[in-house]
């Protein structure tokens, strides 16, 4: 199994155009992990949820299309292979380029041997344009907000499978080590262990807190819109549409000689 996963960068005023990134992964990979990565990487992204699953065959070609096809949509490259390993940057496989503003796309993803559709989605794009930050990176969080402000609504709200996916992100990242995450783990009170992972990452420094603050926002969004915490990104971006798709067998026409028209079956994989 395979994860196809979309990501968007919405145009900035006065440029209309954006950018569609595709990436073919292994199944198994963790979503929020590859959120995570390239937010740090590529600043102002966002995901685009659609059912990911597809049979992809490792080392094999595939072709990316899209519909409408007019010169103001480019795919780059045309063919890529799919390789089954992880590589945590999660580069992007095929960069769609689109110089208009579009409210969807249609993405197909083919055999290049075969010509069989394996992956075909509608996507609805957003439509508007944002603000390029002024004098601050898009993706960190506001200067007025710190650790030590939401200490103690951090300590009495958290819940315990929250707290849970923070210390194994801060342990990942490695924020904390072993010993700091063995010892959290032994704290039978939610608050005490609350307390005890808030301080120790105060006390490591700036880098660690924006670590923490970025995991928590990607962990539990609402828990964090509670305590004020808000990035750049966040205030900039607006709201993801929600992505119908389809598979199904369609036709499509090819050009014959003599200006004869001839339907070819072209069959899509169901959604796994």
């Amino acid at each position: 199994a395979a994860a196809v996963l979309l990501f968007y960068t919405p145009p900035v005023d006065p440029d209309p155009t954006s950018f569609l990134h595709l990436l073919l992964l292994p199944g198994n990979v963790v979503i929020r992990d590859v959120q995570y990565q390239r937010r740090k990487i590529n600043g102002v992204e966002s995901y685009i949820k659609t059912s990911p699953r597809c049979i992809l065959q490792p080392n094999q070609e595939y072709t990316l299309s899209t519909s409408p096809e007019d010169e103001s949509v480019l795919i780059q490259p045309k063919k890529a292979e799919f390789d089954n390993e992880i590589n945590d940057n999660y580069f992007t496989t095929f960069e769609v380029i689109l110089e208009q503003i579009r409210r969807n796309i249609h993405l197909s993803l083919t055999d290049s041997n075969s010509s069989l559709c394996v992956w075909e989605r509608r996507v609805d794009l957003p439509s508007a344009a944002i603000r390029k930050p002024q004098g601050q990176s898009a993706v960190s969080l506001r200067h007025d907000m710190s650790l030590l402000s939401i200490r103690s609504s951090f300590i009495s709200g958290v819940s315990g499978p929250v707290l849970q996916s923070l210390l194994d992100g801060l342990l990942e990242k490695r924020v904390i080590n072993d010993s700091e995450r063995e010892a959290a783990h032994g704290m039978q009170n939610k608050e005490d262990k609350a307390r005890f992972v808030i301080d120790t990452v105060r006390n490591k420094g700036e880098a660690a807190r924006s670590e923490m603050m970025a995991l928590l926002c990607d962990i539990d969004p609402f828990f964090c819109g509670r305590l004020g915490m808000r990035s750049d990104e966040d205030e900039m971006m607006i709201e993801e549409l929600p992505v119908t798709h389809q598979c199904r067998t369609r036709k499509i026409s090819t050009s014959q000689d003599k200006g004869k028209t001839k339907n070819k079956t072209k069959k899509c994989c169901a959604v796994m």
